[in-house]
């Protein structure tokens, strides 16, 4: 059974908060540190003889249950012979629930991976989905599971329920918000030791350097968080020094090597940080958030891999809500003072920088407005309504911007579908006449899965039209499956 462990308190003591002001804050940092348990001691392992594994798509389960799955096969060696399809006369890991997205593939799906260093590789894994798709696939996860001792062939893929002689269930070494219903963020001391483990067969030459590096978003698609303001961000970064770097670009072995090149990490709170679990000294970590809207699970990196870590709250919503439906969607803007005073107080800053005009706040935040309502209305269920203030406010914009013309022509096709079109040859008319190439490369996947949905909808005139647009202005990036999404 899983241990019971003595669980270490975490203090803002250890950490740095910069921006976060008043007491009501200081409050709130208390009160969010209390969602992190780090817990200490050796990490249990469950075996149930005889047990009946059922796969989770056939429980009934719904996503929010997934945690259930690990107690339905605790009790699932009371189950009548007659339920099971068929039998495995062997050992079973089961290693949990198989992501396909790189955050919660890196923290939850090689959370049990630390066991398999204490059998023989010939034993055999299983994941939940249990679809060939799922554990077929190719590419990074592959790559990264293969790292972690779990090739294609070691996987067992078990669509049916199946009897297995002897299921070993260890401990995950990471527990997210919400398995104990209680949003409470658990992990074990020794987390990293796997990750680190790979590190070092990836990165044991590598000497970090005191060169700060930035791992930049901006070649994200707009519904992941999208930072305006980061691009002149990136040239303030780099005239002073600075190493530019988008994670999403590089193969999973070279962000090993990257975390372990850089004595100093600036990031935002986002997925390409989880990376540090594979750092093996300890770097210096700054991390850009919005307020506390981020996951208290980079407090425990800090603890987990002894990183002193730094909070800047330098980002901001612009004066406007964050989405209601979809809130990790909600854009941030830049506040690039008290960015560029926190770099030249902890004397990153070797060049001065010049003083932003009124102007250039101006159309910052005219970009800012731009990406907001743009997902704002992508983010909003298209059976719903605008509010009418928000209505007026993307119609206006829409007459200047191809990105709001496409969102509001995707909301309108089952409502209003004559508005629709014609925003949708709109959206057509200011693309053509965009200038700006990383706006276009951007936006090109939601472009064409949007365009997509509107050729199913539009007359021949208006399909031909997109579909002239969208392959003239937004190629399709080859696939490269060796990269991390």
């Amino acid at each position: 059974m899983i241990a019971n462990h003595e669980i270490r308190a975490l203090s803002p003591e250890d950490f740095s908060f910069v921006g976060f002001d008043g007491l009501k804050q200081e409050n709130q940092i208390k009160e969010r540190l209390q969602q992190v348990e780090i817990r200490g001691g050796t990490p249990g392992v469950s075996i149930v003889e005889d047990a009946v594994y059922v796969p989770e798509e056939l429980t009934g389960s719904k996503g929010s249950q997934r945690g259930k799955i690990v107690q339905s096969l605790l009790e699932s060696s009371a189950v009548a012979d007659e339920l099971y399809e068929h039998e495995i006369d062997e050992e079973v890991v089961y290693l949990g629930w198989l992501f396909d997205h790189f955050g919660h593939f890196l923290m939850q799906s090689l959370a049990r991976t630390w066991f398999l260093a204490k059998v023989s590789p010939s034993v055999r894994v299983v994941f939940d989905p249990p679809n060939r798709a799922s554990v077929q696939s190719v590419g990074w996860r592959q790559r990264m599971l293969a790292a972690f001792g779990v090739p294609p062939e070691r996987i067992l893929v078990l669509d049916a329920p199946t009897r297995l002689r002897r299921l070993i269930i260890p401990e995950p070494l990471f527990e997210p918000r919400g398995i104990a219903h209680d949003h409470v963020v658990r992990a074990h001391e020794a987390m990293a030791r796997p990750y680190q483990a790979v590190a070092e067969r990836l990165a044991a030459d590598v000497t970090p350097s005191e060169q700060p590096v930035y791992l930049s978003r901006r070649l994200l698609p707009p519904s992941q968080r999208t930072i305006v303001g980061e691009e002149e961000l990136e040239e303030v970064l780099r005239a002073n020094g600075f190493r530019i770097v988008h994670t999403e670009t590089m193969t999973f072995e070279d962000q090993v090597r990257l975390v372990n090149e850089h004595a100093v990490i600036f990031s935002n709170a986002g997925s390409a940080a989880h990376n540090v679990l594979f750092a093996l000294h300890q770097p210096r970590l700054h991390l850009l958030t919005n307020g506390l809207q981020f996951s208290p699970d980079y407090f425990m990196y800090s603890i987990i891999v002894a990183a002193p870590t730094s909070f800047l709250n330098c980002l901001t919503t612009g004066e406007r809500p964050r989405f209601e439906a979809a809130h990790k969607l909600t854009p941030h803007l830049l506040d690039t003072p008290k960015l560029i005073e926190y770099l030249d107080q902890r004397g990153f800053l070797t060049t001065s920088m010049p003083i932003r005009s009124v102007e250039d706040r101006a159309e910052l935040q005219a970009r800012y407005d731009e990406a907001w309502l743009y997902g704002y209305i992508r983010a909003l269920n298209p059976r719903g309504a605008l509010p009418e203030a928000i209505e007026r406010a993307a119609l206006d914009l829409a007459s200047s911007s191809w990105p709001v013309s496409l969102a509001l022509a995707q909301f309108y096709t089952r409502q209003d579908r004559q508005r629709a079109g014609s925003l949708a040859l709109q959206f057509a008319e200011l693309a053509v006449a965009e200038t700006d190439v990383n706006q276009l490369a951007r936006y090109r996947l939601e472009v064409a899965d949007m365009a997509s949905t509107r050729a199913r909808r539009s007359s021949p005139g208006t399909v031909a039209k997109l579909h002239e647009v969208v392959t003239d202005r937004f190629p399709a990036a080859l696939a490269d499956k060796e990269r991390v999404p």
